[in-house]
């Protein structure tokens, strides 16, 4: 089964009905009903912005600036959107 939230999978895990992978910030939560692992090998997750079209917010250039530095350093592709925003492409 899939959530697309945290504590409906949650809620399933502890009703015995599935595991589920969860950010390490997670586990403070407080939850005494479920057991939490480390995973053995480092896991990663997409980051995905929602902003409203042409927005000028300096607080959202700041934002897709940080997000950018962080693609860079773990050498991952930049996505086309990001990198329009950022003005490296033009289409």
């Amino acid at each position: 089964m899939e959530a697309r939230e945290f504590q409906t999978a949650l809620g399933l895990v502890a009703a015995e009905d599935g595991v589920c992978i969860v950010p390490a910030a997670i586990h403070v939560m407080g939850r005494r009903d479920i057991v939490f692992r480390d995973l053995a090998q480092r896991a990663v997750s997409p980051i995905i912005i929602s902003h409203r079209k042409n927005d000028p917010s300096a607080h959202l250039d700041t934002m897709i600036r940080v997000i950018a530095g962080l693609y860079e350093d773990w050498d991952w592709p930049m996505p086309a959107g990001m990198m329009r925003r950022r003005g490296l492409i033009d289409f």
